[in-house]
């Protein structure tokens, strides 16, 4: 995936996984993607630009972040027409909320809305710690419908799956971790259907103000 960022643009194939999967994996180099992006002017649209060519390939390309808003999280959310926030029940994640919805809110505003906001998932979710509870209930009270229903447990095959190069649900096929993925994909595709839906009706809404004013 480095080489997205790093890389003179044009086709890189990703290695693929299966018949419905292709993955861009990441490597130690991406270490030093900011420094590389750095340099640039148009630093900020060097991934959405080089993602172009894929885009009619898949019908959908998921873009990994790492937990720090940096430069790649930036290029991420400028090149991404949705997002979804993954988050461990923790007090530091309640600060970690605000400051990424605030950094969203700066992207929106330069292009015109997006990327649009699917939600929040819990993940890692520990029932035998006290705390977690209190913060799923307050995260949930503050934030109600951009929660996710869904809630991924903390399964120790989740750890296990990426020594032997599995995913969860090769690995581990009766896990509760497997049907907690299972659950929040069918939830990640109603939510990104319905958002199409509402994008479809507003736009055909403004299709059918324009034609009005333009007949006037």
């Amino acid at each position: 995936v480095f080489n997205l960022f790093a890389g003179g643009g044009g086709i890189i194939e990703p290695y693929t996984l299966g018949q419905n999967m292709a993955i861009f994996p990441g490597s130690k180099r991406m270490s030093n993607a900011d420094l590389v992006l750095g340099g640039n002017t148009d630093r900020h649209y060097v991934l959405g630009r080089n993602l172009e060519p894929y885009r009619d390939r898949f019908d959908f390309i998921i873009l990994d972040c790492p937990p720090a808003l940096n430069m790649v999280t930036a290029n991420a959310l400028m090149a991404a027409d949705s997002f979804l926030i993954p988050v461990y029940p923790e007090y530091l994640a309640l600060q970690g909320l605000v400051d990424l919805h605030d950094t969203v809110r700066q992207i929106q505003a330069v292009r015109s809305g997006k990327p649009y906001d699917l939600g929040i998932v819990f993940t890692r979710v520990d029932a035998r710690v006290q705390a977690t509870g209190e913060i799923v209930r307050t995260i949930r009270k503050s934030y109600e419908k951009q929660v996710f229903r869904t809630e991924v447990n903390y399964d120790v095959k989740l750890q296990e799956a990426p020594s032997y190069g599995r995913t969860i649900f090769q690995h581990a096929r009766s896990s509760k971790a497997r049907k907690n993925f299972e659950s929040l994909a069918r939830e990640f595709l109603f939510r990104a259907g319905h958002m199409e839906k509402q994008l479809e009706s507003q736009m055909e809404l403004s299709n059918s103000v324009t034609k009005e004013f333009i007949n006037e």
